[in-house]
């Protein structure tokens, strides 16, 4: 008979959503290299194969999701505006204004409309979460 313990860590992630934070998803595999740092998952290049698969909305319910990664501007690192973005409303603010944009590492192409004209990495996520119901009026 064997008596062996195993150990799990896992990082539950935590996040805003209408001002508040929540602990409410984790992240378990990434497709690329620096959302997988991000995100905390484990790197897992092989999810790139993996055929178009959704939008990522909170009406979709695969755990597979597109990671869209925005970065802070030269102007809001110069006139020290980096923070941490608390909320859809938040994040659409600083894009209108021009301080937050989509990523180096997020190709070429059409932003997402629903979330403001970010674009997507091309990265696939594995993250299991459960919206709230207000954040799921965020999106048609």
């Amino acid at each position: 008979m064997f008596n062996y313990v195993h150990l799990l860590t896992m990082s539950i992630l935590d996040g805003f959503q209408g001002g508040r934070q929540y602990f409410y998803h984790l992240v378990t595999d990434v497709s690329a290299d620096v959302p997988s740092v991000l995100e905390k998952g484990v790197f897992a290049p092989v999810l790139a194969n993996i055929p178009a698969f959704g939008k990522s909305l909170p009406s979709d319910q695969s755990p597979l999701w597109y990671a869209h990664v925005s970065m802070w501007t030269e102007q809001a690192i110069a006139e020290n505006k980096v923070r941490r973005i608390t909320s859809f409303e938040d994040l659409e603010g600083l894009i209108k204004s021009g301080i937050v944009t989509s990523a180096y590492i997020n190709p070429e192409g059409p932003g997402n409309n629903w979330l403001y004209g970010l674009r997507p990495t091309r990265a696939r996520i594995i993250r299991f979460c459960k919206p709230s119901e207000s954040y799921a009026k965020n999106f048609p």
